[in-house]
């Protein structure tokens, strides 16, 4: 019996590492895959992920565009769950690799 609740104990503990995790991934995720200008630059690519790394968390999941006013607005959403499902699939993946070793 104990070796179930220690299973559900880790998995929790995945979860929450995930959770905790997935904000910032989420929005680094965004930021490569919507740039913020047009020109394919791969170094201006990846400090715009860099920011909206930090930006995303921060404004819950909607960061911030660079127009003023009302416009479309970056929805981080659906890059924070894939990046929680990713997340949450390696660690499992990793407790159980280092638990058969």
């Amino acid at each position: 019996m104990t070796g179930n609740t220690v299973r559900t104990n880790r998995l929790w503990v995945h979860v929450a590492m995930s959770l905790a995790a997935a904000g910032p991934l989420g929005g680094f995720l965004l930021g490569l895959l919507n740039p913020g200008d047009p020109d394919p630059n791969p170094v201006g690519r990846l400090v715009h992920a860099c920011l909206l790394a930090v930006a995303t968390p921060l404004h819950a999941g909607f960061p911030p565009h660079d127009q003023a006013g009302p416009g479309q607005t970056l929805n981080a959403w659906p890059h924070i769950l894939v990046a929680f499902l990713l997340l949450l699939a390696w660690f499992v993946y990793r407790g159980r690799v280092s638990k058969a070793n």
